[in-house]
C-alpha cells in the first residue's frame, strides 16, 4: 500500500494536479482527480492494482445496443487496454476496470495509469456517439 501511496503523490505532482486523499484502510479507494469529470479508483488488492473509472450513465433508450458494443469490445479485447467494460452494481453506470501487477516501477505505474486514462476518454467519447446515434 505504501508503494501505491508514494505512486499516487508522485504522480499528482508530476501532472500539477492536487494531491488524492489516502484513506486509512487499504480496502477503501484512492480517488486520482485528473479533472474535475475524470476520476480514477485506485485499489490495492494485493497483489496487485485496480483501476476503475466511471465512464456513463446506462441510457434510457438504446441499452441493448451499448451492452452489444461493450460486449464486442471485452471480447476481442478492442480499446481497453486489458481492461474490462461493464455495469457497476446498480446497473445504472458504465465502468472501466483494469488489473496491474503490483510488482511494477514508478515508470510502469505512470505508463499504466495514462494508458487507463486514455482509454476512458475513448470510452466516454464511443459511449456519446452511442446514445446520440440511438436517438
Amino acid at each position: 500500500m505504501e508503494e501505491l501511496r508514494t505512486f499516487v503523490l508522485s504522480l499528482s505532482k508530476e501532472l500539477s494536479v492536487a494531491p488524492p486523499v489516502l484513506p486509512q484502510r487499504r480496502e477503501e479507494a484512492i480517488v486520482f482527480t485528473l479533472r474535475t469529470d475524470l476520476l480514477v479508483k485506485l485499489f490495492d488488492i494485493q497483489p496487485g492494482i485496480v483501476m476503475q473509472g466511471e465512464l456513463a450513465t446506462m441510457p434510457v433508450h438504446g441499452q441493448e445496443s451499448l451492452v452489444l458494443l461493450l460486449m464486442r469490445a471485452n471480447l476481442l479485447g478492442q480499446g481497453t487496454g486489458g481492461g474490462v467494460l461493464g455495469l457497476a452494481p446498480n446497473l445504472e453506470t458504465v465502468l472501466l476496470t483494469s488489473h496491474f501487477p503490483y510488482d511494477m516501477s514508478y515508470r510502469e505505474f505512470h505508463a499504466h495509469f495514462e494508458d487507463f486514462a486514455n482509454y476512458m476518454v475513448y470510452w466516454r467519447e464511443e459511449i456519446h456517439a452511442q446514445n446520440v446515434a440511438s436517438h
